[in-house]
């Protein structure tokens, strides 16, 4: 009989519901239109495309603003970051913490001559206030994005509070957050955080690879890093990615409506793991505080995150050292920032659960502490 799989890395990807894929499928076999043609086959397509910003603004709590689909967060991001081209001499802010997919842009505006700090994070993953008041108090910041939840803690970020302390100094700033390890996990309006730009993206809510989003605050403008035939309000050229926007739309529909009961019932699954690594003796440090959703954790400082990475992956237990997208795999930069020594970074997991797939507490902390001895063993040889 085939070993169950324990698919425990959320944060990088989800599984796409099997009743979004079933549903979707007509958008590539019945509905395959293109959505820029003019006869009616194709003027329905566009609709239902109008249809689906509609819903992903409700679903982040805005009555009003715009929603440009792209072909990912990371686009998101860059298009964002790399809209504010015309400010040289002010003063840019990122999180220390950020996901690469900004954190690389930032690096790169650093090169190109820009005015770029870093702001420091505290032992809990979340930017430390008393750096960044410092930092928005200068009266030059004109751009700040820092993400809502960590993709590598889960530590959330008072978007709100941030974004109100930079205009107490600067009205005019702009304020950007990377949502996507937030969007679905909790509660919130992004008309409540005020932000300017937020990004989301559809595969980590359990929809397609290959699309994402970003809201953009009413009245608020932005620069087109794609340029064509003019899609998107002219913002984001190319053909549309359908099938994944009406899938994003499904997706969002229906974890939004259990934002609350997959909350409680993640919190039960990392408690009931936690518990059950307690039970093994496994005397476990956790770094950061946030989303249950989202857990940074070293087991044992005698052996690497990797190398139990793949011990567990034979086992058919899937988790992973940190973010897909870093190009620095072997060691964590955000655990960096938080100031953990780097025999622990280099020691550390990330398990991250979703409400929709198998789990077994019992039997994935029982497989961790046998092969934690196994390997701890052979540290020694």
């Amino acid at each position: 009989m085939e070993q169950k799989i324990y698919y425990l890395d959320n944060a990088a990807t989800t599984k796409m519901f099997d009743d979004v894929l079933s549903e979707g499928v007509k958008y590539y076999k019945d509905e395959f239109y293109n959505p820029s043609s003019v006869y009616y086959k194709s003027v329905e397509v566009k609709r239902c495309l109008s249809e689906a910003k509609k819903t992903l603004l409700n679903c982040l709590g805005a009555d009003d603003g715009e929603i440009i689909f792209t072909g990912s967060a990371t686009e998101a991001n860059n298009m964002v970051v790399f809209s504010q081209k015309n400010m040289k001499g002010k003063k840019f802010l990122f999180g220390a913490g950020e996901h690469p997919s900004v954190l690389e842009c930032a690096k790169e505006l650093l090169k190109r001559g820009y005015d770029v700090e870093f702001i420091p994070l505290s032992k809990e993953g979340s930017v430390d206030m008393e750096s960044y008041k410092q930092m928005v108090s200068c009266g030059n910041v004109a751009f700040v994005s820092v993400q809502h939840t960590s993709n590598e803690t889960g530590a959330v970020n008072p978007i709100a509070k941030l974004v109100k302390l930079a205009r107490k100094f600067n009205k005019d700033v702009l304020f950007h957050s990377d949502g996507v390890q937030a969007f679905s996990k909790f509660g919130y309006s992004v008309l409540d955080l005020d932000v300017d730009y937020y990004t989301i993206s559809a595969h980590k809510i359990y929809g397609a690879k290959g699309v994402g989003a970003l809201y953009i605050k009413k009245g608020v403008k932005i620069n087109p890093l794609i340029f064509g035939g003019g899609q998107e309000s002219g913002l984001r050229s190319g053909t549309e990615n359908v099938f994944g926007i009406m899938t994003f739309k499904m997706c969002a529909e229906k974890v939004i409506k259990d934002i609350e009961k997959n909350y409680n019932k993640v919190q039960n699954m990392r408690k009931e793991l936690l518990d059950e690594l307690t039970k093994n003796g496994i005397d476990y440090v956790i770094h950061g505080e946030g989303v249950p959703h989202t857990m940074n954790i070293c087991l044992s400082k005698k052996v690497r995150g990797e190398t139990l990475v793949h011990a567990l992956e034979k086992q058919n237990i899937f988790v992973s050292t940190g973010s897909a997208c870093s190009s620095t795999k072997n060691y964590n930069t955000t655990l960096e920032a938080m100031g953990v020594p780097a025999e622990e970074i280099l020691s550390s997991i990330r398990i991250s659960f979703s409400p929709y797939m198998d789990f077994d507490a019992k039997f994935i902390a029982k497989t961790i502490c046998e092969q934690l001895k196994k390997l701890e063993v052979k540290s020694y040889e």
